[in-house]
């Protein structure tokens, strides 16, 4: 099957809808608690089917725990492909592309596309294989030492902007509250 599980395997199933149960919750805590897990990822490329999807109550939801976030340019390596290196420094770009590269196995040249029932190509279900944090991690620790004072600044977490143009309403509001006349914008401090 797709999940590349015997569907006859009852237990095999139970663990899908489980794990998209857990996602279900992680989503739904994201939006109204904030990040409950930087790490959790759902493991399969589908969700189950529909008819498995009974029994819920047996699942007490998701059990996760916080952990750390990605610094920016192991969030691009995470998600980017090597045709958008360029956004990264040489020495990060190099692990996408190097044979040597011991995260090679992350950056395929060549793999499928399910169209999973889809007419357009932009449709499909790209079969990449999920990314070890820790692997990632390992392999661009000593990667720091190569960074420029730029790019070591952009490596960073910083605070969050809201850009809002004036001829909003809410930019309006926003410029009302934040700015008092002839003075430069005033920080907001989310609390």
């Amino acid at each position: 099957t797709k999940l590349h599980a015997d569907r006859g395997d009852p237990q095999i199933r139970r663990y899908v809808v489980q794990c998209y149960v857990e996602g279900l919750c992680w989503v739904l805590m994201y939006y109204y608690q904030g990040v409950q897990d930087w790490g959790w990822f759902y493991p399969f490329h589908y969700a189950p089917c529909a008819s498995d999807l009974v029994g819920l109550s047996e699942f007490a939801g998701g059990q996760f725990e916080l952990g750390e976030a990605f610094l920016p340019f192991q969030q691009l390596m995470a998600v980017f492909p090597p045709a958008s290196g360029h956004a990264l420094p040489p020495s990060y770009r190099t692990l996408m592309v190097h044979p040597s590269s011991p995260i090679i196995d992350f950056y395929p040249t060549d793999f499928r596309n399910d169209l999973n029932g889809k007419k357009f190509s932009w449709q499909a279900i790209a079969l990449l294989p999920f990314i070890d944090a820790k692997r990632l991690r390992s392999a661009l620790a000593p990667l720091g030492e190569t960074l420029t004072e730029e790019e070591a600044t952009r490596n960073t977490h910083g605070d969050e902007l809201l850009f809002v143009s004036l001829a909003t309403p809410l930019g309006q509001l926003c410029n009302s509250t934040c700015k008092a006349p002839g003075q430069p914008p005033a920080k907001l401090i989310a609390t």
